[in-house]
């Protein structure tokens, strides 16, 4: 590994951020998807059709939101493997955004 302090402040910069990410994450509380009301969607940021396309995403497929730390896959990118929807029905608006990383990450995010 190159021996460039820059390289090393970059990399202690990444990982400061990724614990402030985690302690964030821990900090909002853990919501069963049933019991969401209206005024916790308002309060969260989170309109209702953002919140309708997660409850069809979950029904898809139930660890689509899940964390997944230390895989290869980008935790930037957030694409979706659809071979393993293979034989399932997948809703059109459901496609649209499964194509789309930009707005698998906002989803991804809205979720949390």
């Amino acid at each position: 590994m190159n021996r460039d302090g820059n390289l090393a402040i970059d990399m202690k910069k990444l990982y400061d951020k990724r614990k402030l990410d985690l302690a964030d994450r821990a900090s909002m509380g853990v919501n069963n998807i049933e019991k969401v009301t209206d005024a916790i969607l308002k309060e969260r940021g989170v309109s209702k059709r953002e919140f309708a396309l997660i409850k069809k995403f979950l029904d898809l497929d139930p660890e689509i939101f899940a964390v997944k730390e230390y895989l290869e896959a980008s935790p930037f990118t957030h694409t979706v493997d659809l071979a393993k929807y293979e034989g399932k029905k997948i809703p059109q608006d459901c496609k649209d955004i499964l194509y789309r990383p930009k707005k698998m990450r906002l989803l991804y995010e809205r979720y949390w």
